[in-house]
């Protein structure tokens, strides 16, 4: 193969991945709005019993908005 052709396939694959991650870009700004929050939620509440549900209840509301 040559160079010129080793070259081409790469930037095929670089702009194939831009697209891709583009496509998925809501949905990582989304989990990171989500983990965030939680995050501080958690810390606010850890004298709470229960001060872990927090993390299941974020990953139900999070796997809702990804699959409505």
């Amino acid at each position: 193969m040559k160079t010129t052709q080793s070259i081409e396939i790469i930037e095929a694959m670089f702009k194939e991945n831009k697209k891709s991650l583009h496509r998925n870009s809501f949905y990582f700004i989304m989990w990171g709005i989500l983990l965030i929050p939680t995050g501080i939620a958690e810390y606010l509440l850890y004298g709470h019993p229960s001060f872990w549900m927090i993390w299941p209840a974020m990953g139900i509301m999070g796997g809702i908005i990804s699959f409505a």
